[in-house]
């Protein structure tokens, strides 16, 4: 998935446990990562938020991964501080899904919008994850991301 991201015109991500990747810290991937290698290539990957002509990017994240403590409450706030600096990127939205049953809204995934119109999408598991180009599982993600956006109410 980082070759599809790197090419990608548009990233829509739905976050049901951590902070999405490209908007993670460093200490906050550290905990999450526990490898040094890992992290350094993920925040390599991140690079591909300030490049010119970088992707637009609309994350959803279930309200209780801004709950979740990882690390300690200071690796908490920096992350929080840094989804607030990251929100305020003309090419990146941010919304808080409330924290409810959503119907089929089991798994965290991305969806890589290539400059051709294709569509890679990544969907995760507990043992990994699963690349797939496939017309069904691309439907399928995208009616979720949808049903997501349009579960999140707008502010009063």
């Amino acid at each position: 998935m980082p070759r599809a991201e790197a090419s990608a015109d548009s990233l829509r991500a739905f976050e049901t446990r951590i902070v999405y990747g490209l908007l993670q810290t460093e200490p906050y991937a550290r905990v999450i990562l526990g490898n040094d290698e890992a992290v350094l290539d993920r925040l390599r990957r991140q690079s591909i938020l300030t490049k010119p002509n970088a992707p637009t990017v609309f994350v959803v994240l279930d309200e209780s991964v801004l709950l979740r403590e990882v690390g300690s409450p200071e690796i908490m706030r920096e992350q929080l501080e840094h989804l607030i600096e990251m929100s305020e990127r003309e090419n990146v939205t941010i919304q808080i899904a409330p924290i409810g049953y959503q119907r089929d809204a089991r798994a965290a995934f991305t969806i890589a919008t290539q400059p051709d119109r294709s569509e890679v999408a990544y969907i995760e598991s507990s043992i990994g994850g699963e690349t797939t180009v496939e017309p069904k599982d691309l439907t399928i993600v995208s009616e979720i991301f949808s049903a997501q956006k349009a579960f999140i109410s707008p502010p009063s």
